[in-house]
């Protein structure tokens, strides 16, 4: 495989991150500062609660990128990071899959102890969540650069667990395709918002990651 053509692999994955936050940035355009705090009756996350996952999960994951684009000498090669298994398969029970699964509790927005955002405002939901996402972006451009293929990313919550990197950024685009999809859902369903579900402290059901 060409140099050219792995370049272009993780562009298409940075590109594709771009788009899908544009499509989320016009999702919230039209949003009061009500609806993206409010829950639908089926206790599902608001949101503002979506993007502060999304946040808390790119949050996790930047220093481990960061480690693992400063071992690369530069410069790139024809070795490649064999993909195992393991790796495989939490792509498959992750994002890319159907199957419903719970939010690690370090990542659900309702037990979180890290504070995301600066304010409860919709500006403030954005602005750290696009703020993230645009580190995301540069890391992946940082490691267009790179010798890529011969690097891998532990995953902080499963630290015995190493992604190749392509398979990591891979990891964050399908993750925020999802929540985008979920958040469409929690918006088409406007007319099912309970009219106290404001966000308390304890209220759980457990959300897909």
């Amino acid at each position: 495989m060409s140099v050219t053509r792995n370049t272009e692999k993780l562009e298409k994955l940075r590109l594709s991150l771009e788009e899908e936050l544009r499509s989320l940035g016009l999702l919230m355009l039209p949003l009061s500062e009500a609806d993206v705090w409010r829950r639908p009756k089926d206790g599902a996350w608001s949101a503002a609660e979506i993007l502060q996952h999304l946040s808390l999960t790119v949050d996790s994951y930047l220093p481990e990128i960061e480690k693992a684009l400063a071992q690369s000498p530069g410069g790139s090669s024809s070795r490649s990071v064999v993909r195992g298994l393991l790796s495989r398969v939490l792509l498959w029970l992750g994002p890319s899959s159907f199957v419903p699964l719970p939010a690690p509790r370090s990542l659900d927005p309702r037990y979180s102890s890290q504070i995301v955002f600066s304010d409860r405002s919709k500006q403030g939901a954005l602005a750290h969540f696009v703020a993230t996402h645009r580190e995301l972006i540069a890391r992946i451009a940082e490691a267009e650069k790179l010798d890529f293929e011969a690097l891998s990313v532990r995953v902080p919550l499963l630290p015995f667990i190493r992604l190749p990197m392509e398979q990591c950024f891979l990891l964050h685009v399908l993750h925020l395709e999802r929540h985008i999809r979920q958040l469409r859902s929690t918006l088409g369903a406007q007319d099912s918002y309970s009219t106290d579900s404001q966000v308390h402290e304890g209220e759980e059901k457990p959300e897909q990651t």
